[in-house]
């Protein structure tokens, strides 16, 4: 499977840290999803590895750009994704309000994640919560009001 950003692929690549770290800012808008169009994910391995790739794409990032994972097929804008031991749990934004879609383990989901200009005054990156850790929250979390 190949999943490209901006020219690079970041599922061969050696590190996804570094690879990311080398991708151009975006010019208005970019999406990180593989070639098949189609990512379908599962469990907690699925978790962590959107919320590294996500934390690396939000630290190369300017300011004037947000970072956010986007649900399939509904198109979902995602703020807050709290992964659970039974399900995991996306927090997201349908115009201003929150919708929440919850998807039990071991059921696969669509998913990619997007660069665009900010939408509001705040910069919006998807945070990420691992209730199986107490609600700790990984490096995502950015300046991102719930």
């Amino acid at each position: 499977m190949e999943c490209v950003f901006n020219g690079l692929n970041l599922v061969a690549a050696p590190d996804v840290a570094g690879a990311a770290r080398q991708a151009r800012p975006p010019a208005k808008r970019q999406r990180w999803q593989p070639a098949d169009i189609e990512f379908l994910f599962t469990g907690r391995a699925a978790f962590r590895k959107l919320d590294r790739i996500v934390a690396e794409l939000s630290r190369t990032a300017d300011e004037s750009s947000d970072v956010v994972v986007v649900l399939l097929p509904q198109n979902l804008v995602v703020r807050r994704i709290e992964y659970s031991e039974a399900t995991t749990t996306f927090v997201c934004d349908v115009r201003g309000r929150a919708k929440t879609v919850e998807i039990p383990n071991g059921q696969p989901f669509g998913a990619f994640i997007e660069v665009v200009p900010k939408r509001n005054h705040f910069q919006l990156v998807t945070r990420f919560v691992d209730r199986l850790l107490h609600g700790h929250e990984p490096s995502s979390a950015k300046t991102v009001p719930a």
